[in-house]
C-alpha cells in the first residue's frame, strides 16, 4: 500500500486512520437479503436439503478454499454419481 501499512492492519484499525464505517440497521439489512437471497439461490430448496443433510451426514467436514473440492468428492461418491 502507498501508506507503507499492510492492509491486514488497517481493518484491525492499527493504522491511526478514520473510522468512516456507517452504521445500517439490522432490519434494512434484513430488507435487502430477503429481496436479494431468492435472486442468489444456486440450487432448487429440494437440492439444498438433499446436500445439506449429505454434508451433515459425512460429519460437516469443515469447508475452505482449501477442502473444498476434497468435500465434493467426498458428497459425489456418497451419492453414487
Amino acid at each position: 500500500m502507498p501508506s507503507g501499512h499492510r492492509p491486514i492492519r488497517a481493518k484491525r484499525g492499527e493504522t491511526g486512520g478514520e473510522d468512516c464505517l456507517v452504521p445500517v440497521l439490522p432490519a434494512a439489512i434484513a430488507s435487502v437479503r430477503s429481496k436479494l437471497e431468492p435472486a442468489l439461490q444456486f440450487v432448487e430448496e429440494d437440492y439444498e436439503k438433499k446436500f445439506s443433510d449429505l454434508h451433515q451426514e459425512l460429519g460437516l467436514p469443515s469447508l475452505s478454499r482449501g477442502t473444498g473440492w476434497r468435500v465434493f468428492f467426498e458428497m459425489l461418491e456418497a451419492l453414487s454419481i
